[in-house]
C-alpha cells in the first residue's frame, strides 16, 4: 500500500482550510463594518431596522444594507451646483 498521497491531500485539506478561514475573516470584518456604518449614519427612522436586519440575516443582511441604503450616506456632503 502506497502512503506517498496522503500527505499531499493532508496539505490540500489544510489550504482549503486556510482559504475558507480567510474568507470567514473577510466576510466578519465587512459584516462589522457594515453594522458600525448603520449604527453611526443611518437616518434615526430607519437605524433599528436596519441594525436588526445586519444582525439577523449576518453577511446577507450586511450586503443588501451595503448595496441600499450605504449609497445613501456620503462621507463627504456635496456643494449645491453654483448658480450664475
Amino acid at each position: 500500500m502506497d502512503s506517498s498521497g496522503g500527505g499531499a491531500f493532508a496539505a490540500m485539506g489544510l489550504g482549503v482550510c486556510a482559504i475558507a478561514g480567510i474568507v470567514g475573516l473577510v466576510f466578519l470584518a465587512f459584516w462589522i463594518w457594515m453594522l458600525i456604518d448603520a449604527i453611526k449614519n443611518c437616518p434615526e427612522d430607519k437605524k433599528i431596522l436596519w441594525i436588526v436586519l445586519i444582525v439577523l440575516l449576518t453577511w446577507v443582511g450586511a450586503a443588501v444594507y451595503f448595496f441600499v441604503q450605504r449609497p445613501k450616506n456620503p462621507k463627504t456632503p456635496t456643494a449645491p451646483p453654483a448658480t450664475r
